[in-house]
């Protein structure tokens, strides 16, 4: 069916779109693949299916209609959201203070898929690529041994408290480089990891100060980035990447702001980070900040868990580079998303001093409206698509990919099926050359 796209009068590649573009929406078939039936408290019995999305990619080289992409962590449940899925009368799984994840599978190794999309609606899995480390074991998505302020404790469906694990990953987005091998931005550390073709994790990319913290991991660990993205909220760390048509950068967004220096700044701020890194060295070359949008740009979310919604609850899922310092940018919240073209401009580098944790005021403590004085120049962003403007798209967006110059592919996540729905995925055709 042919559904109205919003896209701003802006020159992307050699064409202007012009607003209100008409484009074509179609959904896209992917197999259901099953992991299994896993019973809560002995009353409520949840299918569970393999969810691809966290991140999405498509090579030019790769075969017609071929999209990577990767699974997170695995099936969890929020502590906080126990009472909604197992129910209000049923035994309390986690512990009083409501802080955690339950783990339904606690042995899920999170993973790589190809994804092969044809051009009847369909699409089929031509490859998986469970993630390992250096010994060959399988790695696991339980949280890492990094403290009570900046990780979550794991429980079993019986209540156990797992063990962390300082190979454990959750990954966010990924990149495919022309000889296989990947790049996967990874939520927990926050971190970077570079991947062989055949999943085995070469090394990890982690702020500085938490190289101590995760000795005995199963693959090398570097420290790269500045000890202050360790500030990050519990699991709100990389969740997008993406890399230049050149392969010589890779571009890494953190979902949020950052807990700097404390979790209310977080909630409020809507300072995020963008980074552009040395491919080969690791080396940082620039710093940005993004601004994400405000929360009534997404009407279609009015509250999260009960409370109104936030500036924490918009995060960037997705960004897609299109040229060296050009960044297609995914926000969404839950139901909502809306996607941006971000140009990464020379001279609007975020200044050194908020870089150290000790700055005062914090780059997330300062309103936007003080940010030039303050010497801050957050990049330049033009709306692409409103998802809220589009019937028929589903929530939860969590991936993208370009297809073709006037092709995009995007993702939903099912949660692995605990809220009962099944991963989505559609087509976005323009009418004309968008992505060039």
């Amino acid at each position: 069916m042919r559904l109205v796209i919003l896209v701003l009068s802006i020159g992307i590649g050699t064409s202007a779109v012009p607003a209100e573009e008409s484009g074509l929406v179609t959904p896209i078939q992917v197999p259901h693949l099953p992991l299994g039936l896993v019973t809560l408290q002995k009353t409520r019995a949840i299918n569970l299916a393999v969810s691809p999305g966290a991140g999405a990619f498509r090579l030019a080289s790769d075969p017609p209609g071929r999209i990577w992409t990767v699974t997170d962590r695995g099936p969890v449940v929020d502590c906080s959201e126990e009472r909604e899925t197992i129910g209000p009368d049923d035994k309390a799984i986690c512990a009083p203070d409501r802080r955690g994840k339950i783990y339904l599978l606690p042995g899920y190794v999170p993973s790589i898929y190809a994804l092969d999309v044809n051009g009847d609606g369909t699409a089929r899995f031509a490859e998986m690529i469970p993630l390992r480390g250096k010994s060959g074991k399988l790695l696991s998505g339980l949280t890492n041994p990094l403290g009570p302020q900046r990780t979550e404790t794991g429980y079993t469906t019986e209540g156990r408290v797992l063990d962390t694990d300082p190979s454990g990953i959750e990954p966010g987005g990924l990149v495919r480089l022309a000889d296989g091998t990947f790049w996967i931005a990874e939520k927990f550390g926050p971190s970077l990891l570079e991947v062989a073709r055949d999943g085995q994790v070469l090394r990890r990319l982690v702020p500085a100060n938490l190289e101590p913290e995760l000795k005995g991991a199963d693959y090398a660990v570097e420290p790269a980035f500045p000890s202050i993205l360790s500030l990050r909220a519990v699991a709100r760390g990389f969740d997008a990447i993406a890399i230049s048509p050149d392969e010589r950068f890779l571009y890494v967004a953190m979902q949020n702001a950052l807990a700097n220096p404390a979790l209310e700044a977080y909630r409020h701020s809507p300072a995020t980070r963008i980074w552009k890194i040395e491919r080969t060295s690791g080396r940082i070359v620039a710093e940005y900040v993004y601004r994400l949008d405000p929360p009534g740009n997404f009407p279609a979310d009015t509250s999260v868990a009960g409370r109104p919604l936030r500036q924490s609850d918009v995060r960037i899922a997705e960004i897609v580079a299109m040229g060296e310092n050009r960044l297609l940018v995914l926000e969404r919240v839950r139901h909502g998303s809306r996607i941006f073209v971000a140009t990464l401009s020379p001279g609007q580098e975020l200044p050194p001093p908020y870089d150290d944790e000790k700055t005062r005021p914090s780059l997330e403590e300062l309103f936007p409206d003080v940010w030039e004085i303050a010497g801050i120049a957050p990049v330049k962003k033009m709306l692409l698509v409103d998802s809220e403007r589009i019937k028929g798209i589903g929530g939860r967006l969590t991936a993208m990919a370009v297809l073709s110059p006037r092709e995009l592919v995007l993702m939903s996540n099912n949660v692995y099926g605990v809220e009962g729905g099944r991963s989505q995925t559609f087509r976005l055709t323009f009418s004309a050359p968008v992505f060039q």
